[in-house]
């Protein structure tokens, strides 16, 4: 695909100005004889949305040649996991009209789980995948795939470098760069930081140490960037109602989100993943409110429905996608405005010659500079880039069952009751409605899995009974169904037998109902 063929914006879009940018900075590099770089991704994707988005960022960087991208490997879960990832990224890649970079299959990730409970820590996995059953009996997924390290292990022996962009588990990388230390200068990693508090070193803190240690060891040079960039850099909603007017994976992606704000929306009202988690985390990290602002104030008393933060509250925070944006290299993002040149107030753990940087956190007291990111350039590029890599999606949309739910945002609902909502499900055979529902009246204003756990500790001490006795006779068929007796780890219910997709249909009845009323 020619680069005349990709100006999808008329002259007079703002977004116009971004591809006209590129083309100075493609010609650039053209007279210089500088190679654009090899990209391989290590992803979980179908984690969550910001995977995929990063994904078609570079999807719309290989097509301009801006980079090489050279291959996927998929990570986390076991192999029919693995391979549904890597079936999802195949489809993708097809859908988009290409079919020759390589997907191959990565390594579990997390160590062998010992016990119920840890296997079910990572059973909580939200798969929201394309829901045409005719992909998996599409011709492009008729294959087998190749082993992550069988990938890595090609790649790195072409005599070019090659960017490493790491969005999951250190396990597959960090095993490759032990296998073959002679070979590790010509790997550069991006999107994770040598440090063990980070979330993609907790998947496997062993394969962290191991990596981190290569790196510091071995002079290789990383990127770190933090979520807090996103948030600063947040895309409005309105692109997920742009990307879904651009075929399947367009509709995949505002169909997820959706449905992962819905969840992200009810944790901190009525089920919180931890304590801090609360609707105060909502408020300032998923609506992007400050805490002086009147609404911070006022939704922080009274709370926010799903219709009011849907329509006007939250955004799309692109995580994954901004490391994206880091791996297409340095005079990319300063042509592009996103990263500043380096004068006196550019922080000095970032500036040239430094290994390990860091991009978003506040590495010295006082420091908001997000190491030297301006956020407003970073979200127009990603908004501009991700449009158009879906306006070449081919037209393959036969078929494809997935309901568009662009007018949740314009639906004054009710106020969501957890009461109410359950209650049209309670006489499902499903164990966990019978088990969750009373656990959470029970458990106060915001009730938790920890804080459950907690409280049925307590109260097994105060009787004298054994807490895995309490849960048995509190729970007896979840019990004999999750936990062998051999281990000593005890399953409660988690977020993995949560009905978030039931929840989110009732929401979508009420809406319907509500609308057939005025």
């Amino acid at each position: 695909m020619t680069s005349a063929e990709h100006d999808i914006f008329d002259k007079t879009d703002p977004r116009h100005a971004w591809y006209d940018k590129l083309k100075k900075l493609l010609a650039s590099c053209k007279a210089q004889k500088i190679e654009p770089p090899r990209i391989v991704i290590i992803t979980d994707i179908e984690q969550d949305y910001d995977d995929l988005l990063a994904l078609l960022f570079l999807i719309e960087m290989h097509r301009w040649e801006a980079v090489h991208l050279v291959g996927v490997i998929v990570n986390v879960g076991e192999e029919p996991i693995l391979e549904k990832r890597a079936k999802f990224v195949q489809t993708v890649f097809n859908l988009l009209g290409l079919h020759k970079i390589p997907v191959a299959i990565g390594k579990r990730g997390f160590p062998e789980p010992k016990s119920e409970a840890e296997k079910a820590k990572h059973n909580a996995i939200f798969f929201y995948s394309l829901k045409n059953e005719t992909f998996e009996q599409a011709a492009w997924n008729n294959t087998t795939f190749p082993t992550g390290t069988e990938l890595l292990r090609k790649l790195a022996s072409e005599s070019r470098p090659l960017t490493v962009l790491l969005l999951s588990s250190l396990e597959d990388i960090a095993d490759f760069l032990e296998e073959c230390k002679k070979d590790q200068a010509t790997v550069t990693s991006t999107g994770i930081f040598p440090h063990e508090e980070m979330q993609n070193n907790n998947y496997h803190l062993d394969k962290a140490r191991e990596y981190c240690q290569i790196l510091w060891q071995n002079k290789i040079g990383s990127d770190a960037w933090f979520r807090n960039v996103a948030t600063a850099a947040r895309l409005p909603a309105t692109l997920m109602n742009d990307l879904f007017q651009h075929g399947p994976v367009g509709k995949h992606l505002e169909w997820q989100w959706r449905r992962l704000e819905y969840k992200f929306w009810f944790d901190p009202h009525y089920w919180p993943f931890r304590p801090m988690l609360d609707k105060e985390w909502y408020l300032k990290r998923r609506c992007g409110l400050q805490e002086t602002s009147q609404d911070f104030r006022q939704y922080k008393a009274r709370g926010v429905d799903f219709s009011t933060a849907s329509k006007q509250l939250i955004g799309v925070i692109a995580y994954d996608c901004c490391a994206a944006v880091g791996a297409v290299g340095d005079d990319f993002m300063r042509e592009m405005g996103i990263l500043r040149e380096e004068t006196d107030n550019f922080p000095d753990y970032n500036k040239s010659g430094q290994i390990h940087r860091v991009f978003g956190d506040k590495v010295y007291e006082g420091d908001n500079t997000l190491g030297g990111i301006n956020p407003g350039p970073l979200s127009n590029v990603m908004q501009a880039f991700l449009l158009s890599a879906l306006m070449a999606t081919v037209t393959f949309d036969k078929g494809f069952h997935q309901t568009y739910s662009k007018d949740i945002a314009l639906c004054q609902a009710p106020k969501f009751s957890v009461d109410t909502a359950l209650e049209p499900f309670s006489n499902r055979p499903d164990e966990f409605l019978t088990v969750l529902l009373p656990l959470m009246r029970s458990a106060g204003d915001n009730p938790t899995m920890a804080r459950t756990r907690w409280s049925l500790k307590k109260k097994a001490a105060a009787d004298g009974q054994k807490f895995r006795e309490l849960v048995k006779s509190k729970f007896p068929g979840w019990y004999s169904r999750h936990n062998d007796g051999k281990t000593g780890g005890e399953v409660l219910p988690n977020r993995s037998h949560f009905p978030y997709e039931a929840l989110f249909q009732d929401f979508l009845r009420k809406k319907r109902e509500s609308q057939q009323r005025r």
